[in-house]
């Protein structure tokens, strides 16, 4: 029995340490996947999924209810929120990326001075600013790689 599996929530990422792309369904905990390409990954995540779809009903388990992007990414957003973040959280997340100051504050559309402020504990990023790095720091995956190289 195949259920409507394309409804839910998919994402797809290349893994270093995998050499592969990977993908996952954000409601389906467990339900991981890889490929050579994205569109295998996806491919294989979404029938992992079905099977993971066809298991739950065979065990008489409710489905998850299909929460859509915005919705998830919203969810997401509010837990992530809960600590503000500081200097360290700021110099790590630019570290991992890779990126220069000037590149980071490119990425976030702020001047190099402020995530200087930033990073030297000076001033801090206000809510917006706050939540669009915890954002990044949950995502890091879709930074473009050549935006890493900047």
């Amino acid at each position: 029995m195949r259920h409507a599996a394309d409804r839910y929530t998919y994402r797809v990422w290349w893994s270093d340490p995998d050499d592969s792309f990977m993908a996952d369904v954000a409601e389906l905990q467990g339900v991981l996947a890889f490929g050579g390409t994205a569109e295998d990954a996806l491919r294989n995540a979404t029938d992992v999924a079905g099977i993971w779809l066809d298991n739950a009903v065979a065990n008489g388990e409710p489905l998850p209810v299909p929460r859509g992007h915005a919705a998830w990414v919203a969810s997401d957003l509010m837990e992530l929120t809960a600590e503000p973040v500081t200097a360290e959280d700021i110099r790590v997340l630019r570290h991992n990326l890779g990126l220069t100051q000037r590149a980071f504050a490119d990425l976030l559309g702020v001047a190099l001075n402020t995530v200087q402020a930033w990073e030297q504990g000076i001033n801090e990023p206000s809510g917006a600013g706050q939540h669009l790095i915890r954002l990044i720091d949950a995502y890091a995956q879709w930074v473009s790689p050549t935006r890493r190289a900047l």
